[in-house]
């Protein structure tokens, strides 16, 4: 089910607005939805538990908020004509400002407790969840083949430089000016709302389908990366929370941490910006199986690292292993959005189906985390084990289905280029 749209010839929503949404509203995400953990624990020494368990709690509530936001819309415009996607959208950046400043005023009532950073996930979270899906129409609609391959390359550049250039500032301000960092956030977040007055009341629709009609193949990928999406938010979202508790082991400050876990961040925006370069990942089915082993290997790696390296050689060998992993989340999700987007014909729908593979990812793998390290609490697991133990069960489970997936691009590789075969004109007599 798609929101109202303009119509599928309507001009589309400027590149620039849409990018300028998207780099601001990145700022934020970068702070509460990774930060929060390294503030916790250096805060509050918060333990391996509590902060699996607030990741999973921003997984919950993350996934109704993209999976409903398309059906709600529908229904609520058909009641209130003035409410519009455009509407919906400034309104949601405004509520996501005054989220982030919900630990301020806490402070000023003289509370400073963890409970309180929990509801300001609680409230943020879902909120986000209503917001990608929101932005990614306005990218898409009205582009569509090379046009959409262009807007989505470089909308992936931005957000995600954005967390990069993020993670450079954030480590200073985390340990030592939290409430000013989530003023600030605060006040991005509402200003970032009145740029959003430069967009269309609603998103326009795809171009005509016999226009640029994509081929068939890519709902056949759509389909594969959608099982690679959750995998590698599951991977990802385990490694967050784990990663403050490797950087506390490794004796690093709150600034050298922050700069550290950027790494992957890093590796990402530099895989991004390739794919955006280069087009001739496009329908190809070695895309999905280069990504998959990436992201495994580099996980592996990264969880491995603390444990059989030494000194100084265990933070290059960590920083070394985070690399892959973020190239191998970078073509996960460049090539995921895009098939999202191409195939779903700029609907809300599609985005929201997007997040919410992603808030299924960011569940399910603190939870296992919090599984097993509430087992570690309770004496049912060696604590010293903890790590080695969540790197086995998840990565388990990622291989398993990033293993489907690779066997699924494997199985139509190879009859793509059986077809190929029996359609080449086969060769003249040599005399």
């Amino acid at each position: 089910m798609s929101i109202p749209q303009t119509p599928p010839h309507g001009r589309p929503a400027s590149l620039w607005v849409v990018q300028s949404i998207a780099f601001l509203s990145s700022i934020g995400t970068a702070v509460v939805q990774h930060g929060v953990y390294l503030l916790l624990e250096r805060r509050f020494e918060s333990p391996a538990p509590s902060l699996f368990g607030l990741s999973v709690l921003f997984g919950l509530t993350y996934i109704p908020g993209a999976l409903f936001v398309g059906p709600a819309l529908v229904r609520m415009e058909q009641r209130w004509t003035w409410l519009t996607p455009r509407t919906v959208l400034a309104a949601v950046l405004v509520l996501l400002g005054l989220a982030t400043l919900l630990p301020l005023g806490a402070r000023a009532l003289q509370i400073d407790a963890p409970w309180v950073w929990w509801a300001m996930v609680a409230l943020y979270s879902p909120l986000t969840g209503v917001l990608w899906p929101v932005v990614e129409s306005y990218l898409s609609g009205g582009r569509r083949g090379r046009r959409l391959r262009a807007a989505t390359g470089q909308f992936n550049v931005v957000w995600a430089g954005a967390m990069v250039l993020t993670y450079f500032v954030m480590g200073p301000l985390v340990q030592h000016h939290q409430f000013l960092l989530l003023g600030l956030m605060g006040a991005i977040h509402i200003g970032t709302a009145a740029i959003a007055s430069a967009l269309p009341a609603a998103p326009p629709n795809h171009v005509p389908d016999d226009a640029q009609p994509h081929p068939a193949s890519y709902t056949d990928l759509l389909h594969v990366f959608r099982w690679l999406l959750p995998t590698s938010y599951l991977v990802q979202a385990t490694l967050i929370v784990y990663l403050p508790i490797a950087v506390r082991s490794l004796n690093l400050s709150a600034t050298e941490g922050a700069l550290l876990i950027g790494v992957w961040h890093l590796a990402r925006v530099g895989t991004f910006i390739a794919l955006e370069r280069w087009h001739g990942w496009h329908g190809r089915w070695s895309t999905p199986i280069v990504g998959a082993a990436l992201l495994v290997l580099g996980f592996l790696a990264a969880l491995g690292a603390p444990w059989f390296f030494s000194g100084s050689r265990r933070v290059w060998m960590l920083a070394l292993a985070l690399t892959p992993f973020g190239a191998g989340m970078g073509i996960v999700y460049a090539a995921a959005i895009y098939y999202a987007l191409e195939v779903g014909h700029a609907e809300v729908g599609a985005g929201g189906t997007h997040e919410s593979l992603i808030g299924l990812g960011m569940t399910l793998g603190p939870a296992l985390g919090l599984a097993v390290a509430m087992a570690a609490d309770r004496g049912l697991v060696p604590r010293g084990n903890l790590e080695p133990l969540l790197a086995l069960v998840v990565a388990g489970i990622a291989v398993v289905i990033a293993g489907i997936a690779v066997a699924r691009a494997w199985r139509h590789a190879r009859a793509a280029a059986a077809h190929a075969d029996a359609a080449r004109p086969p060769e003249a007599p040599t005399a």
